[in-house]
């Protein structure tokens, strides 16, 4: 689709010494590159959505196992409210994410699209403060429930600091933002560390490897937007190469969804099972 546009324009175009030929040509090729790409991209978050439904469908299988487990351990109170407590927060923050976030990071990637139909977008300024509200508003999530969820271990000398080295990683879980991943490695190595027991080190490998193939896909797919508009960038119009590449950036927005979700959960699973 790319070089029929390059094919059009340059020769068509030429041939018949008409602009408006050529801008013809654009729009067709545009109108079905949108297409296309809308509907890839809509794939792509609906299985960023599924992802984070098995992941929260883990975290309430897995939760009731491990408040009976604190309970036998002696903190009865604890873990009564713990459990509950994650189980609301968690069910809420999933809930912003699958009918809010991520259908606000779809909606923005197809009015990227839609803007970049014209030079300069009429839209370019209010798609930058979108996007910069999303990524925010994941940041505020993430810190939110890190926060709330270390009030609940005030009586331990450790809470402190594991909420602190938390919110830095899941902050920093955002890819498009910069050096998310150094923060993200710290943060594991240490929660990590401070497991107690092999149930909990399990519980935490496993949501590890839930989250491995989604990461893996939903990465493959921003890069395929990436690498097509570098390869395409000198046969094709300004637009289209700006639209392909605007679409990885969305790509990787959802991708730090599932980040932000993953640390969130994995997170309640270390608070709730240090209690024992």
């Amino acid at each position: 689709m790319v070089i029929w546009n390059f094919l059009f324009k340059k020769y068509l175009t030429t041939s018949f010494n008409n602009k408006e030929i050529g801008e013809l040509g654009f729009y067709i090729c545009y109108l079905v590159m949108v297409t296309i790409v809308i509907i890839s991209f809509k794939e792509v978050s609906e299985y960023v959505i599924r992802t984070v439904d098995r992941l929260a469908y883990s975290m309430r299988v897995m939760v009731p196992v491990f408040a009976t487990l604190v309970i036998a351990s002696g903190h009865i109170t604890r873990g009564t409210l713990m459990s509950g407590f994650i189980m609301t927060v968690a069910q809420l923050t999933v809930t912003l994410f699958k009918y809010f976030i991520i259908p606000g990071i779809t909606a923005l990637g197809v009015l990227t699209l839609i803007n970049n139909i014209s030079t300069p977008g009429m839209l370019t300024h209010l798609i930058k403060f979108l996007k910069s509200l999303l990524t925010y508003s994941m940041r505020t999530i993430a810190v939110l429930f890190a926060t709330v969820l270390s009030l609940q271990r005030l009586g331990t000398a450790e809470a402190g600091v594991i909420a602190g080295k938390t919110a830095k990683a899941v902050t920093g879980a955002v890819p498009v933002l910069g050096n998310a991943m150094e923060g993200a490695v710290e943060t594991a190595l240490y929660l990590f560390s401070t497991l107690k027991n092999g149930i909990a080190a399990t519980a935490v490998i496993f949501l590890l490897i839930m989250a491995l193939v989604p990461v893996i896909r939903v990465f493959t797919a921003a890069m395929i937007y990436k690498v097509t508009a570098a390869l395409c960038e000198p046969i094709s119009d300004s637009r289209i190469i700006k639209a392909l590449s605007s679409m990885g950036d969305f790509t990787m927005l959802l991708l730090s969804a599932i980040f932000t979700v993953e640390f969130m959960f994995i997170f309640s699973v270390i608070i709730l099972l240090t209690s024992t």
